[in-house]
C-alpha cells in the first residue's frame, strides 16, 4: 500500500510563513470564496467575504461572547466576526509571521481592542475548559494530520451549547485513480493533511463530544476560486514558469473534477464534553 505524504506542523508554519505569496495568491481572507450561483460574478474578495459570514452567522454569538479563531491567517476574518457582532476573538496560528501581520492589520483596523493574536496549535490549546462560546475553523482543519485530537481539544474549551463552525475537505465518496492523483497533487502543494471519509469525520466529532447539527456540501459554490486562481498565479511576481504551469494544469484538472468536496460543518458541544475536560 502506497504510504500518504503527511507535513509536520513545521513545514506548515514555514509555508505560511511567506506572507507575500499568501497574501498575493489568496488575499486578506486566506479561504476559498462563496459564489451563490452559477451566474454569480463577485470579485475574489467579496466572495471571500461572503464565506467569512456564512460561518459568522452560524456561530449563534451574542455581544460580549468570547470567539476562538482557529487558523486565522492574514486576521481579516476575526477582524470581521468582532466588528460584526462586538465580541472578542482569540486568534491562533502556527506561523509567527501569520501572527505579526494579522496583529498589524488589527491595529490598522481599530480591532486590536477587540482581536487578540497568538501563536497557538489547534491540536492542543492552551486554554482553559469551557471558556470560549464559540469556535471558528476556516478551512484551517485542513492541515491537523489529528483531527480528533482537534475535535477533542475543541470539544473541551467550548461551553456547553457552544458551537464549532468550520469549513473543511472531506472525501464524500471515492475519486477515481486519475481524480486521487490530482487531489493528491493539490493537497501537497496546499500542505493539507489528508482528508477523512465523511462517515469518519461524524464519528470523530460524536466522540469528541460535538453534535453535528449541519454538515453541508458547498463544493459548487467554492469552484469558481480555482479560476481566480488560475488568475492570480499569471499575476504573480517571482513563481517560476515551469511551476506556474504545473499550478494552473492542476488548478483547471480539479475545476473539471469538482474536487476536493468543501463542507461547512456545524456542531454543537455537549454537556458531556465539558465534563471530560
Amino acid at each position: 500500500m502506497t504510504s500518504v505524504e503527511v507535513f509536520s506542523k513545521e513545514q506548515v508554519a514555514a509555508f505560511y510563513d511567506n506572507i507575500s505569496m499568501i497574501a498575493a495568491l489568496s488575499g486578506p481572507n486566506v479561504h476559498v470564496g462563496y459564489w451563490e450561483n452559477d451566474e454569480d460574478s463577485s470579485p475574489l474578495g467579496e466572495a471571500t467575504d461572503r464565506m467569512t459570514d456564512l460561518v459568522i452567522a452560524r456561530l449563534g454569538v451574542s455581544p460580549g461572547d468570547r470567539v476562538l479563531d482557529i487558523g486565522c491567517g492574514l486576521g481579516a476574518p476575526a477582524i470581521r466576526l468582532a466588528k460584526a457582532m462586538d465580541v472578542q476573538v482569540t486568534a491562533i496560528a502556527t506561523s509567527p509571521a501569520l501572527i505579526s501581520e494579522a496583529r498589524r492589520r488589527a491595529v490598522e483596523a481599530g480591532a486590536d481592542g477587540q482581536v487578540v493574536f497568538e501563536l497557538g496549535d489547534g491540536e492542543d490549546l492552551a486554554y482553559p475548559s469551557c471558556h470560549f462560546d464559540a469556535v471558528m475553523a476556516i478551512e484551517s482543519l485542513v492541515h491537523m494530520n489529528d483531527r480528533p485530537a482537534a475535535f477533542r481539544q475543541i470539544a473541551r474549551v467550548l461551553k456547553p451549547g457552544g458551537h464549532l463552525v468550520a469549513t473543511d475537505r472531506v472525501e464524500i465518496q471515492a475519486p477515481t485513480d486519475a481524480e486521487r492523483a490530482v487531489v493528491e497533487a493539490y493537497r501537497r502543494m496546499s500542505f493539507n493533511a489528508p482528508f477523512l471519509r465523511l462517515n469518519t469525520y461524524v464519528t470523530a466529532l460524536l466522540d469528541a463530544g460535538l453534535l453535528p447539527v449541519e454538515y453541508r456540501d458547498i463544493t459548487d459554490r467554492t469552484l469558481p476560486h480555482y479560476r481566480h486562481m488560475i488568475t492570480q498565479l499569471d499575476q504573480a511576481q517571482g513563481i517560476d514558469a515551469h511551476v506556474r504551469d504545473q499550478g494552473k494544469a492542476m488548478l483547471t484538472a480539479l475545476f473539471e473534477a469538482g474536487l476536493p468536496t468543501n463542507m461547512i460543518i456545524t456542531a454543537k458541544a455537549t454537556a458531556s464534553a465539558a465534563a471530560h475536560g
